[in-house]
């Protein structure tokens, strides 16, 4: 199921590398055909198209924060649509028919994961990202001979979930699209234990609560680290995570819903407050 690899693996009683992210996407009003192809800015992150409708099809980067809420939300809207206006002009007052969201698996190497789960006789084939309609064909051919043989292609072999543990992946991270200019807007509001509420654009999530770090004063087992490093809960619904107001350099617990997004506390991390 797309997006939801960990939501399937905890009914399997194992776990995967992989943090779900909401893709967002537009559809403009009906236009005149204005572009016959798929036009990309890797400089702003922003690619549209037209469909045959006459429709912009417009879409982005992922989404900052983990999240199993299927909507769109106003930063990512602004700064795709931004990124559109920059790329083309003309299309500055498009009235927008729809937007929404869909979830992708993600893993720390962005590539997929091929191969056994670890738990007898189930295998899996999840954390394509952005690129499983596009690389599927090629996936299933490897998965086929995956299950068929018991044992894996020589292509799929990389892709096996032990590189994390073995530090053997020959993939690359690709870098970050770069952040176009935004005006300011009223956004979410998110509560600093220090600040009080403010705008959501000044915080940054920094990674899942109450993992514990393995003690390094003794020699640790591989799959330990991996665990450590790699292993991500990925729940839907509350969720437990360290989040940064970057005006007061403060790190923080905050509990939210990962699918309706809202905020339920926020806790600091200081043990000098109550």
């Amino acid at each position: 199921m797309a997006g939801h690899s960990s939501v399937l693996a905890k009914l399997g009683g194992y776990s995967l590398p992989i943090t779900s992210y909401a893709l967002q996407a537009f559809v403009s009003e009906p236009l005149k055909p204005v572009v016959d192809t798929v036009v990309f800015s890797p400089a702003y992150g922003t690619y549209f198209s037209q469909s045959d409708k006459g429709g912009l099809v417009i879409g982005g980067a992922l989404d900052r924060v983990p999240s199993y809420g299927q909507r769109g939300n106003m930063p990512v809207q602004e700064e795709v649509l931004s990124g559109l206006v920059e790329m083309s002009p003309m299309l500055a007052k498009v009235k927008l028919l729809r937007h929404w969201a869909g979830i992708v698996d993600v893993t720390p190497d962005s590539s997929p994961i091929i191969g056994p789960s670890g738990v007898e006789g189930l295998y899996v084939n999840c954390g394509w990202g952005t690129g499983g309609f596009k690389a599927i064909p090629a996936g299933g051919y490897l998965f086929a001979h995956l299950l068929a043989n018991g044992s894996h292609h020589e292509i799929s072999r990389p892709f096996d979930r032990s590189r994390f543990e073995t530090g053997r992946s020959s993939m690359r991270v690709p870098p970050p699209a770069s952040r176009t200019r935004r005006k300011e807007q009223t956004m979410q509001l998110f509560s600093c234990p220090f600040c009080g509420l403010r705008n959501e654009r000044e915080f940054r999530f920094a990674g899942e609560a109450g993992k514990v770090r393995p003690d390094t004063t003794a020699p640790v087992d591989a799959a330990d680290w991996a665990a450590y490093q790699y292993a991500q809960r990925n729940e839907k619904g509350e969720v437990r995570e360290i989040w940064s107001h970057m005006p007061c350099s403060e790190m923080f617990v905050m509990v939210r819903n990962s699918v309706s997004m809202d905020v339920l506390s926020t806790v600091t991390l200081r043990k000098d407050q109550p």
